[in-house]
């Protein structure tokens, strides 16, 4: 985890610096991938999270949001319009059509 200033932290991710996942004082915002859920939950260990919020529900954003919410016991925070999409995980529907979002959702 990278410190960028106080109360604010950049996680780790693959491929660095491409899907952002932060630490912003004690809320997570965004969560990458699905695969990247383990890497997600290593990197929190030992922080205070009181909650998870999206910017937007993608799946490089939102892929592991279910299972960090689920073993953190946390909140998840989205946009009203992102709702539907979050709630359902339908994600692929909700998605153009493009390569980068069907690896995605692997």
């Amino acid at each position: 985890m990278k410190r960028l200033a106080d109360d604010l932290h950049q996680l780790g991710g693959f491929p660095p610096n491409a899907i952002n996942v932060y630490l912003m004082g004690d809320v997570l915002v965004d969560a990458g991938t699905r695969q990247a859920a383990r890497r997600i939950l290593r990197q929190i260990r030992g922080y205070s999270v009181s909650a998870h919020a999206l910017t937007h529900a993608h799946p490089d954003h939102q892929g592991a949001s279910h299972r960090v919410c689920e073993e953190r016991g946390l909140p998840l925070w989205c946009g009203v319009v992102d709702a539907p999409a979050v709630e359902d995980g339908q994600l692929a529907r909700r998605q153009p059509d493009h390569v980068v979002n069907r690896v995605a959702e692997r």
